[in-house]
C-alpha cells in the first residue's frame, strides 16, 4: 500500500481519536478504488459524498469532482494568504465540531489543527490561547469550568505553522 498523504494543516488527521479517517474497504466516490481508508465526515457540496479516501482530499481531486470544501470557515479574526485558505477548504480533512468549523490562523497562514482540548489538555498554555477565549466573546471562567474534550463545551487547538504559537477555538451543542 502506498504512503498516506500528509495534510500540512492537519499533521494528525490519521490519529484515531480524532475521527477523521477509519481503516476501510469502501470503495472512494472519487477515484473509484478501495484504498484502505475512508473520509469519516461529509464534506460541504451539492451531493451526499460518503467515504472519500485521503488521497482525493490530498491532492484536491474530490474538492474539484464534488465542488466540495472540507471547512465551512478559515479564520475570521486574522488575515490569511489566498493559497492557504484554498489549501484548509480544499485539500485539508475538515474536523468534528458541533456548529461548523472555524479554521484559525496566525501569521498571514492558517494554522495546523492540532487535537480536541478540555482545559485540562491546555492548562500550561492557557495564557496564550485566552486572547482566542475573549475574542470569540466567550466567558473566560465559563470555558475553565466546561471546556471537556468528549463533552457539550470542546476545544480545537491549532498551531501557527510559522511561529509556533497556539490557537483555540471553542465551541459547544
Amino acid at each position: 500500500m502506498e504512503a498516506l498523504p500528509h495534510f500540512p494543516y492537519s499533521p494528525n488527521a490519521f490519529k484515531p481519536e480524532l475521527g477523521l479517517f477509519e481503516a476501510s474497504e469502501i470503495e472512494c466516490p472519487c477515484c473509484k478504488k478501495v484504498r484502505g481508508y475512508s473520509y469519516q465526515l461529509t464534506p460541504y457540496c451539492e451531493k451526499d459524498i460518503d467515504n472519500l479516501c485521503p488521497w482525493c482530499i490530498a491532492d484536491g481531486k474530490a474538492s474539484e469532482k464534488f465542488e466540495a470544501s472540507f471547512s465551512q470557515d478559515v479564520s475570521r479574526d486574522q488575515p490569511i494568504a489566498v493559497e492557504a485558505s484554498e489549501q484548509v477548504y480544499a485539500r485539508t480533512p475538515g474536523y468534528i465540531s458541533w456548529q461548523g468549523e472555524n479554521w484559525l490562523g496566525h501569521c498571514n497562514d492558517a494554522c495546523a489543527f492540532i487535537e480536541y482540548v478540555g482545559f485540562d489538555d491546555i492548562a500550561h498554555i492557557w495564557e496564550e490561547v485566552e486572547g482566542d477565549i475573549e475574542l470569540a466573546g466567550w466567558d473566560k471562567e465559563i470555558v475553565k469550568e466546561n471546556l471537556q474534550k468528549e463533552g457539550n463545551m470542546v476545544g480545537y487547538l491549532f498551531r501557527c505553522r510559522q511561529c509556533g504559537k497556539h490557537r483555540l477555538s471553542v465551541d459547544c451543542d
